[in-house]
């Protein structure tokens, strides 16, 4: 049952990152058009302020594309090993943890152990 759960769990989580990157990728797109709606003597006026906005949303939309589960490793025979806790949280919140976040909460996790 709890793989069944994991499985849904990241299944979910994997949609809601899909939606996230179509939502950019829209973003992207409304901003091609209206730039392209510019008449081309008053583009580089107004680039100024437009291509910063261009390489943001480029950038962002990237680095969602190329986004990890830093949580998830292989273990033997093939097999994925994973602290179920990061994926609960991620589901409750429709987000995807980064690395530095992982790490961050990982060292939290070893200093209490420490005391």
């Amino acid at each position: 049952m709890l793989n069944l759960v994991s499985i849904s769990m990241l299944r979910s989580n994997r949609l809601g990152h899909t939606n996230r990157c179509i939502g950019i990728a829209i973003g992207l797109e409304t901003l091609l058009q209206k730039i392209l709606q510019i008449p081309a003597d008053q583009r580089q006026q107004q680039g100024l302020t437009l291509i910063p906005k261009l390489i943001q949303s480029g950038e962002e939309l990237s680095k969602n594309f190329a986004m990890a589960r830093h949580y998830i490793t292989s273990g033997p025979a093939g097999t994925l090993d994973f602290d179920p806790w990061y994926l609960v949280f991620e589901f409750v919140w429709n987000i995807q943890l980064r690395k530095k976040q992982i790490e961050i909460v990982d060292n939290f996790r070893e200093s209490l152990k420490q005391n």
